[in-house]
């Protein structure tokens, strides 16, 4: 995945102000899934869980603050994520999600939960 972000410029009521530089943010993932399908009276459900390995690239990720030096905002560093999710067929040609993962690397932790509706044509 790829992102880029520009910052404005921040100010707070003491005067300081925040120069941040344009962000490119890239994440390289490798990861493996484990699934398993189960049938229902009227639907399809799958399970999985995937383990990956993640290596974020970070360009641009300095920020200055009123007479200070610049610092990095991001690391270029190698992340473990564990991710375990489901999907069921509710009727054609709908489907619904869930997902919860953990991404974890030295100095770093984040956690994300997501849910959704699929449609298909």
């Amino acid at each position: 995945s790829y992102a880029m972000i520009g910052y404005d410029k921040a100010k707070d009521a003491y005067g300081k102000e925040a120069k941040y530089s344009t962000l490119h943010f890239a994440e390289v993932e490798v990861s493996a899934k484990i699934e398993k399908q189960w049938y229902l009276e009227n639907a399809v459900m799958k399970t999985y869980f995937k383990p990956s390995i993640a290596r974020t690239i970070a360009d641009g990720n300095q920020v200055a603050i009123t007479n200070f030096d610049k610092i990095d905002t991001y690391e270029n560093q190698t992340l473990g994520r564990t991710e375990i999710g489901a999907t069921i067929s509710l009727m054609n040609p709908l489907s619904a999600y869930v997902f919860a993962n953990y991404a974890f690397g030295s100095k770093y932790d984040a956690t994300a939960l997501g849910a959704g509706l699929n449609y298909s044509w």
